[in-house]
């Protein structure tokens, strides 16, 4: 049998193999925390066998020769798969759990019912898998992930060559489907084809005969073998692409929605609000989200206006990101990417000590990119700086965008759980596909992105904030994701324009017009995820104020730091839990102390009195 599963009398039919289990396998299991951790298992199995390529990414070599299918029969075989592991999840003893391990089940049972619920709107985002954020012809991650050391591996690379024009027609089958059904992306939400963008990806499909092959142990007729198999695969490769490009052009883009926003789809608001619960983690409306934003804009723009005057400047906001851009020097991109690792390995790191139980972190390699997209991200231990137009970078800002893409934000936080129990499914979490959103399994986005927003507010406790112009670059930052609260919702759930969402962070932010087109369409693109950013950091804020309020002078930033981050990647109501438990764990141990300095002072006044008594008697 290839595989065991995990689930209770139930027969599954999963690509072409059969998977029974019985619930005598889990009953053979002594306890009910071993029978969960046999479930979490089951479930990353399942994530590997489901998506091949994310099992190579991960180090998992089993599934080399597979491809991940884009079938609409394979969306409705994984609800099928989840719906049954959460029935076995359910069937266990939650009493017998251990109190950590209930809240591993509960989290368990929330990521199974998330795809679950999500399945409602498979006829929606997941149709379109060609948009410029996730698409086929985004660099396929795996190909240099993979192993290229004999025959055998080589058998499974060509095999899975043989496979992409198959999934690349899904791909097609998909998208006509959105056509036939009205539920299109919008016009600057669909990736740009070309054949020069088809070339380069056929030259990284190569990169395994191209550049490996002769550092492997394959005889020379093997290695003629391979690379003649390779070309006809690859070239079937191209017409498929090709024939995916004609249809995209001629079919689907003609067919693009109307509106920027998901209001214009049948039951489009119903699938925003899908959407933000998704990505949030609990339950909040548009509305809600929107009034936050105008808000936080608001409080935000107040303190700006008073660095401003701080500074004696006479002006709105405009005109003083007008001076800051005046005082910028002239830099090459070897001077950002210099700058940046400054910043990190003098002035953050030191400081980390004061904040974090454990500092041990790898070192983070910084990378430019010099290409359109996103002015800085984080990702497989990479900071990733757009340096395309190095005049465009502001000093003032790069501490805070330093903060949260490397320490004490996501670099940090993701291997900060290095040496914490946390179940693989929840280590290692497929963070791409999230054109399908809801309809797709969980990444927890508000906690991500919540911590590394805070990450950036930990730099004013830690003082690294130095001046008035890098306080305010904070600010700076702290506003574009206020923005965001407002332009997403705006978009989606009440009709704000391209141009009208354009000209709103034009009159906060300080980002160029050409990034800012990038930021719009990303929120057309991908709905409800940038809100993720402040609602998220808004939440532990509030939490940490709440645990400052019940400890007092008892409160230790590290230990809240350490519950946020040990914890693991998960819906931010769980997070209400562990800082709930933590909180009551130190009210326990200061009763205990109570009763204990209690009794001392009770025995200690018993002896006095003994001691007078006695001194009286003589």
């Amino acid at each position: 049998m290839d595989g065991k599963w995990i689930f209770s009398c139930t027969l599954f039919v999963f690509s072409s193999h059969f998977y029974i289990t019985t619930s005598a396998e889990l009953n053979a299991v002594t306890s009910e925390d071993d029978k969960l951790h046999q479930l979490e298992e089951t479930l990353f199995h399942i994530t590997k066998r489901e998506y091949p390529e994310f099992s190579t990414l991960v180090g998992d070599h089993q599934f080399d020769d597979k491809l991940e299918s884009y079938s609409k029969e394979s969306i409705d075989r994984r609800v099928k798969i989840y719906t049954e592991l959460l029935r076995a999840v359910n069937n266990l003893n939650f009493k017998a759990l251990t109190r950590p391990r209930r809240r591993d089940a509960d989290i368990l049972k929330s990521y199974l019912q998330t795809y679950i619920d999500g399945y409602k709107w498979k006829d929606y985002g997941a149709l379109s898998p060609m948009t410029p954020l996730s698409n086929m012809l985004i660099q396929p991650v795996w190909v240099p992930a993979g192993n290229y050391l004999n025959m055998d591996d080589y058998e499974k690379y060509l095999s899975r060559l043989a496979g992409i024009p198959d999934q690349i027609q899904d791909v097609k089958k998909l998208m006509q489907d959105a056509v036939d059904r009205g539920t299109t992306l919008y016009k600057t939400s669909l990736a740009e084809f070309s054949q020069e963008s088809i070339d380069n990806l056929i030259a990284i499909y190569s990169f395994p005969i191209r550049d490996v092959v002769d550092f492997t142990d394959l005889t020379d007729a093997e290695k003629v073998d391979v690379q003649n198999r390779s070309h006809v695969h690859l070239e079937n490769m191209r017409r498929a692409y090709k024939d995916l490009s004609h249809f995209i052009e001629k079919v689907y883009r003609p067919s693009t929605r109307k509106t920027e926003g998901l209001y214009g789809l049948k039951d489009g608001t119903e699938y925003y609000h899908a959407c933000l619960m998704y990505h949030l983690g609990y339950r909040v409306t548009a509305e809600e989200i929107h009034a936050v934003g105008l808000r936080e804009v608001e409080l935000i723009h107040g303190k700006m206006k008073e660095i401003m005057r701080q500074l004696d400047f006479e002006g709105d906001l405009t005109s003083f990101y007008a001076y800051l851009r005046s005082r910028e020097p002239n830099r090459t991109a070897d001077d950002i990417l210099e700058a940046y690792g400054s910043i990190i390995s003098e002035r953050i790191n030191p400081t980390l000590p004061q904040i974090f139980r454990r500092v041990t972190i790898p070192n983070v390699r910084i990378q430019g990119v010099d290409k359109p997209g996103l002015m800085a991200y984080y990702g497989y231990n990479t900071f990733f700086i757009n340096v395309q137009n190095p005049e465009e970078q502001q000093s003032h800002t790069m501490l805070a965008i330093a903060m949260h893409e490397t320490n004490p934000g996501h670099h940090f936080q993701l291997n900060y759980i290095t040496n914490e129990k946390i179940p693989e499914y929840r280590r290692k979490l497929k963070n791409y596909h999230l054109y399908s959103v809801p309809s797709r399994e969980p990444t927890y986005t508000a906690y991500s992105e919540g911590w590394a927003l805070y990450a950036e507010y930990l730099g004013e406790e830690l003082g690294l904030y130095e001046d008035p112009h890098e306080q305010f670059g904070r600010l700076t930052m702290e506003m574009f994701r206020a923005c965001r609260l407002v332009v997403d919702t705006g978009i989606h759930a009440f009709g704000m324009n391209h141009s009208q969402a354009i000209e709103y962070m034009k009159k906060y932010t300080d980002i160029s017009y050409t990034h800012i087109e990038t930021e719009i369409n990303r929120y057309i693109t991908w709905p409800g995820q940038s809100c993720a950013y402040k609602m998220g950091e808004l939440k532990m804020r509030a939490l940490r104020k709440k645990a400052e309020e019940v400890l007092g002078s008892r409160f230790d930033r590290k230990d809240f730091h350490h519950r946020v981050l040990a914890a693991g990647p998960m819906p931010l109501d769980f997070l209400d839990d562990i800082i709930d438990e933590w909180l009551e764990e130190e009210y326990e141990e200061q009763s205990d102390l109570n009763k204990a300095s209690s009794i001392l002072y009770n025995d200690a006044a018993f002896l006095l009195f003994l001691f007078i008594c006695f001194f009286y008697l003589i």
